[in-house]
């Protein structure tokens, strides 16, 4: 889908769910009680898709049930000013999934999960974990995104692999680099990239991650 069929869909959806139309909206997609959901950021006033929005303003958001789909968004926000998406932005090269010590790394509002020890695990490089799949989104603190890797562990060494992958582990961290005014959201996935269960309400994701039938499964129900 491109930009303006997305943002068609979405413009009809707002209109008809008393949804401000102004603005950037925010919203996170998923099919109940699976692995699958699509995300979106998006400038309705400017007709575009973004990359992501800063996370620091969506800790608190809306919730609803579409047919077999979970929503969740915020709408009206705002692009600070100190916010680009320019893709000439100079990249943070460095080695490794942050390019920052694991000692530098900051968790972000740090939530327990079942996957502890796989994050830990990640951020030390260290342990083993075959079956799950690494996606860290590298940004600017509260600015625009620079990157979006994959990443395997296995036997304590971390290799970069070919994404994307679809088949979401309901898990994920954030950390920030201070040193290097640096944020990352690191989400798990299903290595074997087969369909699983997800009980969960996912929370709503910061970072776009187009996934055209769940989208198309969204606006079929929405209209």
């Amino acid at each position: 889908m491109d930009d303006s069929t997305i943002v068609a869909g979405l413009k009809s959806w707002c209109e008809m769910n008393s949804v401000p139309l102004g603005g950037v909206l925010v919203i996170t997609i998923q099919e109940n009680r699976t692995t699958e959901f699509t995300s979106l950021v998006v400038d309705m006033d400017n007709e575009k898709v973004l990359p992501n929005f800063p996370a620091d303003a969506l800790t608190s958001y809306k919730e609803i049930r579409l047919g077999s789909l979970l929503v969740c968004y915020k709408a009206g926000l705002v692009l600070p000013n100190s916010f680009s998406t320019d893709a000439s932005l100079p990249q943070h090269e460095a080695e490794g999934p942050f390019g920052c010590a694991p000692s530098e790394l900051t968790p972000y509002k740090h939530r327990s999960t079942a996957n502890d020890r796989a994050f830990r695990d990640f951020v030390q490089g260290s342990g083993h974990h075959p079956n799950l799949i690494f996606e860290v989104k590298k940004q600017v603190d509260n600015g625009p995104l620079l990157s979006t890797k994959y990443y395997q562990l296995k036997d304590g060494v971390v290799t970069e692999v070919q994404g994307p992958f679809t088949q979401k582990v309901h898990s994920f961290k954030n950390y920030k680099c201070a040193s290097k005014d640096l944020f990352f959201g690191v989400d798990l996935y299903r290595a074997d990239q087969s369909a699983g269960g997800n009980y969960h309400h996912m929370r709503l994701n910061p970072f776009t991650k187009l996934n055209p039938e769940i989208l198309g499964s969204f606006f079929a129900n929405a209209m």
